[in-house]
Parts: structure tokens; sequence; C-alpha cells
């Protein structure tokens, strides 16, 4: 939490907004929204490690055949979205292309 949210003044077009929390020109923190965002992110940290925690002992269970041809077609689907996006660079190409090499190379042996 680098930026903290910071109260409306008392001017006629002034806004809350955040800012970044080592600033000097000034020092006001609206508290309330402070708290509302710290125990938002508490709480989706604590559902996060929950979920992560069941997700480890599921994937435990599963063949590592399986889990390198998810991984396969995972990397063949970011590679379309990169191509339909029209973002694709020549690293992010081929990057994807060594992920899907490997992924196959591995799953398919």
């Amino acid at each position: 939490m680098i930026y903290v949210p910071a109260p409306a003044q008392q001017h006629p077009f002034s806004h809350a907004h955040y800012r970044f929390i080592f600033s000097q020109d000034e020092t006001g923190i609206a508290f309330f929204q402070l708290l509302v965002n710290v125990g938002f992110a508490a709480l989706l940290g604590a559902i996060l490690a929950i979920i992560l925690a069941k997700l480890a002992t599921i994937l435990a269970k599963v063949p590592k055949r399986a889990l390198y041809a998810t991984a396969a077609c995972i990397a063949v689907v970011v590679l379309g979205v990169n191509f339909v996006a029209g973002s694709f660079t020549n690293d992010a190409f081929k990057i994807s292309e060594r992920c899907y090499q490997l992924a196959t190379c591995v799953a398919f042996q």
C-alpha cells in the first residue's frame, strides 16, 4: 500500500484521491477509507490462502502428465490471445513457443 487515500480539501472543486505515502506536500489521510482498503486486502488474502492450500492438495493427486498437458494447452491459449489482441512481440512469441515445446515434450513422452 504505497498509495494512501487522501480526503477532499475544503476547496469547491477538490475531490478525494490517492496520494503517494511519502509525499511531503499533503499529510492528510482518509482514515476510514484506509481502514476499508486494509480490511479488503486482508479478507482477499485469507480467501486466496485457503484456495491455494486446497489447490495444492488437489494438484498433488493429479498425475504430472496431466499437469504438463494442461500447461501446454494454457501456452497455446496465451499464444492465441496474444495473436488476436495484436500485442504480439518477438519476445512473447519466443517465450510462448518455448513453453509449448517444453510442456509437450515432457507431457507426451
